[in-house]
Formats: C-alpha cells, sequence, structure tokens
C-alpha cells in the first residue's frame, strides 16, 4: 500500500474498535456452531460460554512443552489479545505489541498499566509490511486479525518465522475468505438466499427505497433539466447517471409486496476505496503460511455465509428466550454446516497454527 494509504488505515483503526458481540465471531448464541466446525462437538460443548474461547483452545492443545516467557502481538489494536495470554499463561516475562494505529496503541498502554502489567508489555508503532523482524526473540506470535490487513504477507511470515524461538509456535486467528471479499457468484447467491430466511424483523436491512421515491427523483431530474437547472454537459450528466444507475439496481422496476432489501455483492470496490487493507491478501493467507512454515495446522471455524446473511439487526434483535429465533439460528447454522461439508463453500475464518 502507498504511504498515504497506510495513513487512512491507521487513522480509521486509532478510534474504531467494533463490538465483536454482534459480529459473526463474537456474538454469543453462535458460538457452539464456531467451535463445533472448527475443534468438534465435545470441545464446543465445553467452551460455548466462553468469550475467549479461541485463546483457550488454544492453550490447551497446543500449549508448548516449556512456559511461554516472551509474546510478540501483531496489528494488536487495543491490547486486549496479548494482555489475556498474559493473565491466562502467568509465565510470561516480556510481551511486545505493534501496530500501525498510534491511538489504539495509547489506548493499549493505558489499559496494560490499569492491569498491572506496564513492566511486562511495552507497545510500538509501526507499519509491519515494511518491519525489520529480530532474530529468535519470541515463544509466541499472535496474529489475531492481523495477517488479513497486510499486503507484503511474504516478508512478514518470514519475518516471524524468524523471530520465533527454537520451538516457537504462531497462533493467527484470522479471516481467510477471498481477498477483498471479492466472492464468487455462486457464493454470493447462497448468501443472499439465506439472508432472505431471516424474517424482516430480525435483519437490518430495508429497501433502498419506495418505488415511488424513485419516480418522484426522476420526475424532478426530468424538470430540472427542463428547466435548465441541472446541466447536460458529459461531465455533470456522469454523475446523475451514475446515481440513477445505482439506484435502479436497487429497486424493482415493479412496485413489489415484497420486503427486498438491497442484495449483498462483492465487496472489493467498497474495501478498496474505503479499508484498502480490509481482507487484501486473505485468501491467500494459509497457502503463504505453508509455503513459509511447512507444516501447519488449520481449524475452519465457518462464516462463509452467515457472516454476511447476517446483520446488525439480527445480533441486536435476537431473543435467546424466543424458541422461534433459538429453531431459526439452528437452521441457518446447519445450513452453512452442510454447505462447508459438500464443499459448496470454503471458510471465512480459520485458527491456524504453525511451528518452528
Amino acid at each position: 500500500m502507498s504511504l498515504a494509504a497506510t495513513a487512512r488505515v491507521a487513522a480509521k483503526w486509532s478510534t474504531l474498535e467494533p463490538d465483536v458481540t454482534k459480529t459473526y465471531f463474537g456474538f454469543p448464541p453462535l458460538r457452539r456452531h464456531l467451535i463445533s466446525l472448527g475443534f468438534g462437538d465435545t470441545v464446543a460443548e465445553r467452551h460455548k460460554d466462553n468469550r475467549n474461547w479461541a485463546e483457550d483452545i488454544f492453550v490447551e492443545t497446543y500449549a508448548p512443552s516449556r512456559p511461554v516467557k516472551s509474546i510478540l502481538s501483531l496489528c494488536c489494536g487495543f491490547g486486549a489479545v496479548e494482555q489475556y495470554f498474559v493473565r491466562r499463561l502467568g509465565t510470561v516475562t516480556r510481551a511486545v505489541g505493534i501496530d500501525v494505529a498510534v491511538g489504539a496503541l495509547e489506548t493499549a498502554r493505558a489499559r496494560a498499566a490499569a492491569a498491572g502489567l506496564q513492566d511486562v508489555i511495552t507497545y510500538e508503532q509501526a507499519d509491519l509490511n515494511r518491519y525489520e523482524f529480530g532474530e529468535r526473540q519470541f515463544d509466541l506470535v499472535i496474529a489475531n486479525g492481523a495477517l488479513h490487513h497486510l499486503v507484503n504477507l511474504e516478508h512478514v511470515l518470514t519475518g516471524i518465522r524468524r523471530a520465533l524461538a527454537p520451538g516457537g509456535i504462531l497462533y493467527a486467528n484470522e479471516t481467510v475468505g477471498p481477498s477483498y471479499q471479492d466472492h464468487p457468484p455462486r457464493q454470493l447467491e447462497l448468501i443472499n438466499a439465506v439472508a432472505y430466511l431471516v424474517p424482516p424483523d430480525l435483519r437490518a436491512r430495508r429497501p433502498f427505497m419506495a418505488h415511488a421515491t424513485y419516480s418522484a427523483i426522476a420526475a424532478h431530474l426530468m424538470l430540472d433539466l427542463a428547466r435548465g437547472r441541472a446541466r447536460v454537459d458529459e461531465t455533470h450528466f456522469e454523475g446523475w447517471k451514475r446515481r440513477v444507475a445505482a439506484i435502479v439496481r436497487r429497486v424493482s422496476p415493479m412496485a413489489s409486496t415484497f420486503d427486498f432489501a438491497p442484495l449483498h455483492r462483492s465487496q472489493k470496490k467498497r474495501l478498496v476505496r474505503k479499508d484498502p487493507s480490509e481482507g487484501v491478501r486473505s485468501g491467500e493467507i494459509i497457502d503463504v503460511m505453508r509455503h513459509v512454515f511447512g507444516e501447519i495446522q488449520v481449524h475452519p471455524y465457518g462464516g462463509a455465509i452467515l457472516t454476511y446473511a447476517l446483520d446488525v439487526g439480527f445480533f441486536t434483535r435476537f431473543d435467546a428466550t424466543n424458541a422461534a429465533h433459538r429453531e431459526l439460528l439452528d437452521l441457518l447454522c446447519r445450513i452453512e454446516a452442510t454447505l462447508m461439508s459438500i464443499d459448496a463453500v470454503g471458510t471465512e475464518h480459520a485458527i491456524l497454527v504453525a511451528r518452528t
């Protein structure tokens, strides 16, 4: 990415701390589904009420033969993950968090100090795409939602391998679906089909605008053109053409009693414009990790459908005491699991583990 794009990304993530409880990964009623896909039903039953399930399962499953004394956390953001690992492991004497976002690092330092961890954890501002990793310095490297923001994957993963001490381990909890969320047509069909199994009262997406509203806009445009208020030279008319085309794509050409909302489409153009780091090479992460480390462990936990078919309306209005809501969510989870089992879709998210 260019320096200007990196600065834009840093500014965004300096203040944005998403509420993960309103996402596929963090929504408590979905937790059992995720864990079951990645680690099996027995582990899912044990951790279904554990908000730190990913970190705890990793520690239980992959605890190194010797205590972890040093940690490097990449794209650490506001510091939650490395601070949790320091408390959870109880053996860490040195941890370093790196992020490009200065504002997030300031918050991470304050939270570490509030937790009494300021002598253990230090934070450093850097662009990992250009970062020079040291040699054999860390027992554990954490990439929690980090790698899918990095364009220079080969450099970063080679650097991680170099930075790990002998017997060290990489823990990556990552988005590994198509880069820039540029999903293939069949997957988009399935996402939208499942989205409309969700009743309107459990989704935020609503019709883009009523058919009558579109007709009124078109009529006003024609009047403005007739009265000379709207310029018709090619430069200015192109903007109108784009606006009208966008409306037409979202609105049925005929009045309808169905509550259709805008369809989910490829997010590539939006992400390149808004956040060029988001998913920049997510679809290549697993292959590059295998190239650098050789054998790796992949624990897929789904999301190819439900990450996009469910929106904030579902996460906000879902009532765990409502039997109909629970049955609907169970159906949606079974659909996603079945589509994965027959290779109709891959996984959008996975926990990846590599050793030196």
